[in-house]
Parts: structure tokens; C-alpha cells; sequence
């Protein structure tokens, strides 16, 4: 079956999806505990405005990343043909792939057993609302 991709929507979901991630990881919301979880508290302003200026490439690798997965929840939400459901399908996916993957890495990765629901909680949370908002623009697409 072929699917008929609306790119115009997918790059705007990706988009979308770093300025979620983006504001989500800031100090006017998650940001400060964020940096606290990942040690980061301790760096000079200095220090991190190096380390910022650094990360740009990983910044392209993101929207590359995130393009792949709104391309592929927009083909999955065609393919079902969920449309109007595709919040339901996003939240779906959410809850059976990225919730359980990112509870596992912060489980198996290196932060502190103390951090490990705060971690959990910023990370799932900013992926839900990232799912929910594609999921609604492919709903009208």
C-alpha cells in the first residue's frame, strides 16, 4: 500500500517537536532540574556556554531524529487511516514504545537511583506532549 506522505506537516511536527523539547528542557520549566539530575549544576557559566556552543551538531542530529519519527507516525497514522484518532494512535505509541524505552534507559543508564522518577517523569512527559501535538496535526492532514 502506498502512502502519500504530507511532508509539508511532518517537518512541521519535527519542528514542533524541538521547540517542545526545547522549552520543556528550559529553566522556564524542567531546565533547572534537569541540569541538577544531569550533574551539569556544577559547571561554570563559562563552562556551559562552551559546552552549548559545542552541541550544534547534536542539535542537527535531534531534528534529524525527530523528522525520522513524525515520518513514521505520520505513515502509521495513514496506514490505520486513524485519522481524527491520530491523537489516540500518538498516545498509543507513546505509552507501548517510548514510555517503557525511556523508563529502561534511565533504569540501565548512569543517573542516580534518587533521580531515577524525576528523570523518568521529564523525559516521558516532554515525549507525550510531543506525540499528542503530531498526532493532532496528522489528525488534520
Amino acid at each position: 500500500m502506498m502512502i502519500e506522505v504530507n511532508y509539508i506537516a511532518v517537518i512541521v511536527a519535527a519542528i514542533l517537536a524541538m521547540i517542545v523539547g526545547a522549552l520543556w528542557y528550559s529553566p522556564l520549566m524542567f531546565g533547572n532540574i534537569w541540569m541538577k539530575i544531569m550533574g551539569a549544576d556544577k559547571y561554570s557559566k563559562d563552562e556551559l556556554a562552551k559546552m552549548q556552543k559545542e552541541m550544534t551538531p547534536f542539535y542537527m542530529l535531534q531534528l534529524f531524529l525527530s523528522f525520522v519519527t513524525m515520518w513514521v507516525l505520520y505513515v502509521i497514522t495513514k496506514w490505520t487511516g486513524a485519522g481524527e484518532g491520530s491523537i489516540w494512535l500518538a498516545f498509543f505509541m507513546w505509552l507501548g514504545f517510548v514510555m517503557p524505552t525511556q523508563i529502561s534507559s534511565v533504569i540501565w543508564g548512569s543517573t542516580a537511583k534518587k533521580f531515577w522518577l524525576k528523570q523518568s517523569l521529564i523525559m516521558m512527559g516532554a515525549q507525550l506532549v510531543i506525540m499528542l501535538v503530531a498526532g493532532y496535526i496528522f489528525g488534520m492532514y
